[in-house]
């Protein structure tokens, strides 16, 4: 298949039919063939270059040239087998040109009953999105659609948040949020909890790809549909975890433009434990934010953190006539409660009289 992608007189009129062979084969079994797929697509990819060089050439002086390392808010990792470095641009030029029919294809293949077609089709997108780059901008409703069709299906929801990683490193977090949000609020024809649930979790993975100083541009913007009351004290556990997990992402993205929004995340997090504690599950991954918010909004301890806050939380309680006997407002006052009697803050008579 390479070699006609190489030799045949007319073979741009082929690659639609010959590439995703190519492609197909960076996720084989057998790795050698993986190493082997990677090899024959740069030498397709050379190829083209040679025979448009002015093409290339006014696309080199605007794109970057240096990414072999995709760097996140965990750190950085390197791209997947069997990529040993960033695909070529001729390669990546010839993905691009042929993507919007690849990706109707997968599209179709992901809704398969089948396994192997299912995890065949994940892959893929995988491979294409590395190949794709900021070129995904303009297929992103597509895909993010595709994608959120996978967020719950185990058989290829791992490959799913690799791909949504990936997205979000190299596409604006303006963009994405601009459609994953009203996804999150509910302003969609599809405004069930299960499709809230899925983008959450979409939205996650592709905040944990983006780079924190873009991330803090918007932490506003998420937090005003994060603390939206019936999303933050839902006890679907998999809407309860993303939203920790989100939260924890715009802590680690902290900036000195974030300072007005130490409220809305505290807020989040304490009706998070609430929710934890009221289904009887861990609350060490919210204790572990805690502990990070209150460094970079520069307290000394979690009490400290809430005794500042204090009479804005028992505002945003509402009325204790109305808690009902297993609340999370209920939940939440004990916590105010235990910290004003360990750090003895001004709002310790308000709470007693309460």
């Amino acid at each position: 298949v390479a070699s006609w992608l190489l030799n045949l007189p007319q073979r741009r009129a082929h690659e639609v039919r010959l590439i995703p062979y190519v492609l197909s084969a960076f996720n084989d079994k057998n790795t050698q063939l993986q190493e082997l797929a990677f090899d024959l697509m740069e030498d397709i990819g050379n190829q083209y270059e040679k025979e448009n060089e002015d093409e290339v050439k006014d696309v080199k002086q605007y794109l970057r040239e240096d990414i072999e390392i995709i760097e996140s808010n965990t750190g950085c990792y390197h791209l997947s087998f069997p990529f040993k470095y960033r695909p070529c641009l001729g390669a990546r030029i010839i993905v691009k040109r042929l993507f919007g029919l690849l990706l109707h294809a997968v599209n179709s293949d992901l809704q398969a009953w089948q396994y192997e077609p299912k995890l065949q089709a994940a892959n893929i997108l995988y491979t294409l999105t590395v190949f794709m780059e900021e070129n995904s901008t303009m297929h992103l409703q597509s895909l993010i659609m595709i994608m959120l069709k996978g967020c719950h299906d185990q058989l290829i929801e791992r490959k799913i948040m690799k791909c949504a990683e990936l997205l979000g490193f190299f596409i604006d977090p303006s963009t994405y949020l601009e459609i994953l949000l009203p996804q999150v609020s509910g302003d969609t024809l599809d405004g069930s909890v299960q499709q809230t649930a899925k983008a959450l979790k979409l939205l996650s993975w592709m905040l944990k790809g983006s780079k924190p100083d873009l991330i803090s541009q918007h932490i506003s913007e998420i937090c005003s549909v994060l603390t939206d009351h019936q999303l933050m004290t839902s006890v679907q556990k998999e809407v309860n975890e993303s939203i920790v997990y989100i939260s924890e992402m715009m802590v680690r993205s902290w900036d000195d433009n974030c300072k007005l929004e130490v409220l809305s995340i505290l807020w989040l997090l304490l009706n998070a434990a609430a929710v934890m504690e009221l289904s009887k599950r861990s609350c060490n991954q919210v204790e572990y934010i805690f502990e990070i918010l209150c460094k970079v909004a520069g307290y000394q301890s979690i009490g400290g953190l809430i005794s500042a806050q204090a009479e804005c939380l028992l505002n945003l309680l509402s009325p204790p006539q109305f808690w009902a006997p297993h609340s999370l407002d209920i939940i939440i006052f004990c916590r105010l409660f235990e910290e004003a009697l360990l750090t003895q803050n001004e709002q310790l008579d308000r709470l007693t009289h309460i």
